[in-house]
């Protein structure tokens, strides 16, 4: 697995960049097949307010997930958009099981 980060270097702390490591690394020892991962750590300004905004793009079983999410700290970003890809995670692997449609075609 290969995890990519794009950081405000001077703005970040190294704990939270090292959890979000950790995490990622759990989880691909959870669920296998994660191929890569881009980490991006932002600063965004709106209405006079700082936000900060964690972004994950995460391909694991050939599909690319993409999870984002806005708050007060680099930290609760982060932890907010782990969650949420653990969530998306489990939706695939709960849809692979379903039967897919099958066409056939009979030659009369």
């Amino acid at each position: 697995m290969n995890i990519e980060f794009h950081t405000h270097g001077r703005l970040m702390k190294e704990w939270v960049v090292e959890y979000v490591r950790e995490y990622l690394v759990q989880l691909n020892d959870v669920y296998g097949n994660i191929s890569r991962a881009h980490v991006h750590f932002r600063e965004e300004t709106s209405d006079g307010s700082n936000e900060r905004v964690c972004e994950i793009e995460l391909t694991i079983f050939g599909i690319s997930l993409f999870v984002h999410h806005r708050c007060d700290s680099y930290a609760q970003a982060a932890k907010q958009v782990l969650l949420t890809l653990g969530e998306k995670i489990e939706e695939i692997l709960s849809t692979q099981g379903e039967p897919q449609e099958v066409l056939t075609t009979v030659k009369i």
